[in-house]
């Protein structure tokens, strides 16, 4: 996906940490994939991602962005916190 962003090679010539510590409980995490991997390509593009909306979304190490169980209360927490655009996996239309 970078390459096709002003020849970016950000993520090739750089090394990049993330650290998930073992202690979150089993549900927490794998949903966040898609913000985890956005947010990596906005570093890389040095471009501020816009922060008027949420996303979730577990990856997959192919790159496929899998269905994600509990919508109803991610929206109703997005509500709670006055985010009113969402992004979720097209599989869970």
């Amino acid at each position: 996906i970078l390459s096709s962003f002003y020849n970016n090679d950000y993520l090739e010539v750089n090394d990049v940490h993330i650290h998930f510590p073992d202690g979150a409980s089993k549900k927490d995490g794998p949903s966040a994939g898609i913000a985890i991997t956005s947010s990596l390509i906005s570093l890389a593009l040095d471009r501020q991602m816009c922060d008027s909306f949420a996303m979730t979304g577990e990856i997959s190490l192919t790159g496929k962005v899998l269905k994600i169980g509990g919508v109803k209360e991610k929206i109703l927490a997005a509500k709670r916190d006055g985010i009113k655009r969402l992004i979720f996996p097209e599989s869970n239309k």
